[in-house]
């Protein structure tokens, strides 16, 4: 029923994973949003660009056509300060049929519209986004400026370039040009200085380009890449999803895995240390669970007996039980004696329907119960019973003859006093006050054994108990040839008791063996200790008892003797129950008997004991 252990190694790494995956998670999302921000800029920057480009090449083209157009127009003579306009202004509407130009216009410093592709334009004052990027490209002395700026009237922003223009260009230059340039072209103009003035004047003029391009493309390029971020950023989360979801079942499968070992471990620690036997069979018969209890009632080998029929394993005498109750769910029955290592038992055999919840049969379980203990509290409660009923009659008893011994022992008494001479009568009179003597003796023993013992507890070594009691009996030994071995292994073990009522529990008990070897024999004596107890043995070679008398010694008025009592045992075994113990006899005829009493060492002694016990044990000879 054991399970093997998971490593520690396994289980740290298994408990790490999650944060790990955690890890990686998170940076793969710092991947993809630095990717898709530098994706992003990359493109916004890179569509700018464009603009850019595009714009700074309409005006490139608008500047050097109106160059152009300014430069014929002085050549042929008809360029003036009124009509240089018109030349840009065609320029302008050539190039206005670009794809994605909004407005191509020329703004003087007053912000006003001098041309525009838009003729209704013309004359009117550009707007204050324009005029703002105009007087921060004047304030900050930029030939070119540019940005994305919202206009009034329209729902989308635009891209605004700006570039100072300079009409006349290099043709406002010095006189070496134009009397060389137009000398050499055309030498019947010769130099002409009020051309020269005029061009000077529009030279002078501070304007500006502008160019308003659309930012359709742009924002498309913005919008797919903000399309490619989301899709990239759905892909993360669905990733991320999926491993968290993996994670989650995993993480509920490697729990729930654990909980069912967890919850089998327990199960089978629970099967193993029930006191009761138990065993599980399929549905055909088969035995699947035997725990040790069961094992060691029924003296049977755990492993082995797995997956074998039943009626193999049992006795047939429990198989019988049960073949005779088969049609009902719960059944018990009893079998014994059973005599299992050579100890008799009495089984309670229960057995039980195993069944699904479609009341399907399963099998069945057997609940086995040794009801040793049980017999034996019995038999303790009815000794209890009839010691209770011996003291109620012994009281009575002793009180309704002690007080006619008395008279009887008077009237003896009287009637040997008044007889002197008469031997007979006097012998008489000894004979009848020593009978009273006897009989108030008996009444006393059933006294002292009928009423509840009193304890006058001291402090003792129990090997100097034993053999003082030892010397008491030596006279006895050696009148009857009988040899003693003491045997002594508790040295300086204190311990705590009655010592004169234990004293007399060994002088009983020693006096019972020596009657026992009428024709001499072996007395031993032994005694040992554990941390909680000392165990007393004392073993004769006599006659022994027969077995059927065997467990009967300790009860009263019980004797082998023809002038014995039958109180001296139960007195002993009396005295030993008073002070927790327990006191064993086992006989053979014709071999000897041993009696074995065990009586705890109190806790209070119990350092002490344990001290001396180590230093005695440490003295014996190995």
């Amino acid at each position: 029923m054991a399970h093997a252990k998971r490593s520690p190694k396994g289980v740290s790494i298994f408990y790490a994973s999650p944060l790990i995956f955690l890890a990686a998670c998170g940076l793969l999302a710092v991947i993809i949003a630095v990717f898709a921000v530098n994706n992003y800029q990359r493109e916004k920057k890179l569509n700018e660009l464009i603009l850019k480009q595009e714009a700074t090449a309409i005006l490139n083209l608008v500047a050097a056509g109106s160059r152009s157009a300014l430069r014929r127009g002085f050549m042929r003579g008809d360029l003036n300060n009124e009509n240089w306009l018109e030349f840009v202004s065609q320029t302008i509407d050539n190039s206005a049929e670009h794809p994605g130009l909004l407005g191509l216009y020329l703004v003087d410093q007053d912000g006003i519209v001098r041309t525009h592709s838009d003729n209704e334009q013309i004359g009117k004052r550009i707007d204050d986004q324009t005029r703002l990027l105009l007087e921060r490209q004047q304030s900050d002395n930029q030939r070119k400026i540019s940005a994305i700026v919202r206009q009034p009237g329209r729902e989308e922003p635009v891209f605004l370039m700006a570039v100072g223009f300079m009409p006349a260009g290099g043709m406002a230059g010095p006189d070496q040009f134009n009397r060389r340039r137009m000398g050499r072209m055309r030498p019947e103009l010769s130099p002409l200085p009020d051309h020269l003035e005029r061009m000077r004047a529009i030279a002078e003029t501070p304007l500006s380009l502008v160019v308003e391009l659309s930012l359709e493309g742009y924002q498309q390029a913005i919008k797919k890449q903000i399309i490619q971020i989301v899709i990239l950023s759905l892909i993360l989360l669905l990733v991320g999803g999926g491993g968290l979801l993996s994670l989650v079942l995993i993480q509920t499968y490697k729990g729930s895995q654990k909980r069912l070992r967890s919850i089998r471990t327990f199960t089978d620690t629970l099967v193993s240390s029930l006191p009761l036997g138990l065993i599980a069979t399929s549905e055909e018969g088969h035995i699947r669970i035997c725990n040790p209890s069961a094992a060691l009632m029924l003296n049977l080998d755990a492993d082995s007996c797995i997956g074998l029929e039943l009626n193999r394993v049992l006795d047939q005498k429990m198989i019988n039980g049960l073949e005779h109750q088969q049609l009902e769910t719960i059944q018990r029955w009893e079998v014994g004696p059973v005599v299992e290592a050579g100890i008799e038992k009495n089984l309670l055999f229960t057995r039980v329907k195993i069944a699904d919840q479609a009341e399907q049969a399963g099998g069945f379980m057997i609940l086995v119960q040794d009801l040793s203990q049980l017999r034996d509290l019995e038999d303790q409660l009815q000794k209890a019973e009839r010691d209770a009923v011996v003291g109620r009659m012994a009281a009575g008893v002793a009180h309704e003859l002690r007080n006619p011994l008395s008279s009887v022992k008077g009237l003896a008494l009287l009637l040997k006093s008044r007889f002197k001479e008469d031997r007979s009568a006097q012998q008489t009179a000894d004979l009848m006050v020593e009978q009273v003597e006897r009989l108030d003796r008996s009444i006393s023993e059933l006294l002292d054994y009928a009423r509840p013992g009193l304890l006058t507890k001291t402090t003792f070594q129990i090997d100097e108990l034993l053999a003082r009691a030892v010397m008491l009996v030596r006279t006895d030994t050696e009148t009857q040839n009988i040899e003693v071995h003491e045997t002594y292994g508790c040295g300086a073990v204190i311990m705590e008791g009655d010592k004169d009522k234990l004293t007399q529990v060994f002088l009983n008990l020693f006096l019972n063996g020596i009657q026992a070897m009428e024709e001499g024999g072996r007395l031993t004596i032994s005694s040992r200790c554990s941390d909680r107890e000392v165990t007393i043995g004392i073993t004769d070679s006599g006659c022994g008892i027969p077995a059927e008398q065997a467990d009967k010694v300790f009860e009263p008025y019980f004797t082998t003797k023809h002038d014995g009592t039958g109180l001296g045992l139960a007195m002993s075994a009396r005295i030993v129950q008073d002070h927790n113990g327990t006191i064993a006899l086992q006989s053979r005829p014709q071999e000897g008997t041993t009696v074995t009493v065990k009586i705890p060492i109190y806790p209070e002694f119990d350092s002490r004991s344990s001290a001396a016990l180590q230093r005695s044990n440490s003295a014996l000879p190995s």
